[in-house]
């Protein structure tokens, strides 16, 4: 979704009934071995998604979001002392990537890939450089200090 159609979701989440008890949301994410710098869709503090589904959840027994880029406005929403009264169940599968553009996972340069030879099955010397899709620095998978926020 391009920018604006983030806000304009996020501000249409407000027009759902009272009566939803049930909310399920798979979003696009940038995935894991991605390269390039992180999208960013908002500022930090200022996340509409986050805070409209922080607010729509409070009448919620079930939320499920799915592969959504996430700021901690999702759990901790400014001047909101009561959190998640009826809520059962929540199942999150966030991003790599906050809302404002950073990245929660880097690479590890200690992570290091054993190839197999696709005809023989047998693991190629340390000494055989691998393909690109390969290369250890395209996953990344080493918490950044950004993670801190969601957890912390």
């Amino acid at each position: 979704m391009s920018d604006t159609q983030d806000v304009d979701f996020a501000r249409s989440i407000s027009d759902l009934p009272q009566s939803v008890e049930s909310f399920r949301l798979d979003y696009a994410a940038t995935p894991l071995y991605e390269k390039r710098p992180a999208l960013q869709r908002s500022i930090p503090g200022q996340d509409e998604l986050s805070l409209a589904l922080h607010n729509m959840s409070q009448q919620l027994v079930f939320i499920e979001l799915l592969n959504i880029m996430i700021s901690p406005e999702l759990f901790w929403s400014p001047g909101n002392t009561t959190v998640w009264p009826k809520l059962q169940t929540f199942h999150l599968s966030f991003a790599s990537a906050t809302c404002s553009g950073e990245w929660l996972l880097e690479k590890d340069p200690r992570w290091r890939t054993q190839m197999v030879n696709p005809f023989t099955g047998e693991i190629e010397p340390d000494d055989v450089p691998p393909p690109d899709y390969m290369l250890p620095d395209v996953f990344r998978i080493k918490p950044t200090e950004a993670i801190n926020a969601l957890y912390v």
